[in-house]
Order: structure tokens, then C-alpha cells, then sequence
């Protein structure tokens, strides 16, 4: 339910949330605030300063990832920043970062 997820870290944590074509819904639904991104792509891309969109969100204090795309959770990338699972309710997953 949403409100599991919403219970699922606390409040003032920063987290990323994804994907979402808005950048933004998901994060009314959850109360949370942090960096959307609306495609797994886009979370592997570089920004201008060259690093890749993941590592400066976690860089800048993303400590969660709430995602329902078990496609980006297989990437390698992701896998070496996951922690541990927090919570898996319906389709999405909530998990801490390194």
C-alpha cells in the first residue's frame, strides 16, 4: 500500500525515485523528496560535469531508491551502490544505498 511506502524510510531522507516520465508523481504519492528520473537510461547518464546522474544523486545525499523496475535493479551499476532491500510492496522496491 502507499502508505507502506510511504512508512518505509524516514521522512527527511532524500531519495531517489524512478522511473517516472513526470519526475515528480511519484513523489506526491510517497512524501518524499530527493532527484527523479524518467527513464533507467537517464539515471546512467553523465551530467555536464561528467559524472553519471546516480553517483551525484547519492554524492548530494540520496540514501534510498524507490523504483517498481526489477530491469534497472539488475544493472551492475545500481547493484554496487544497493545496501539492502527495505521493503518490496506491490511493484515497487525500496532499497538503501551504499
Amino acid at each position: 500500500s502507499r502508505e507502506k511506502l510511504q512508512k518505509a524510510v524516514p521522512d527527511a531522507a532524500l531519495c531517489i525515485v524512478g522511473p517516472d516520465v513526470s519526475k515528480c508523481i511519484n513523489y506526491y504519492f510517497i512524501h518524499k523528496k530527493g532527484f527523479g528520473f524518467g527513464t533507467n537510461d537517464e539515471l546512467f547518464e553523465k551530467n555536464k560535469q561528467g559524472e553519471v546522474n546516480l553517483e551525484n544523486y547519492i554524492n548530494r545525499g540520496a540514501k534510498y531508491i524507490y523504483t517498481n523496475s526489477s530491469e534497472l535493479l539488475s544493472n551492475d551499476l545500481i547493484k554496487s551502490h544497493l545496501d539492502s532491500l527495505v521493503i518490496k510492496e506491490g511493484e515497487f522496491y525500496v532499497y538503501k544505498l551504499k
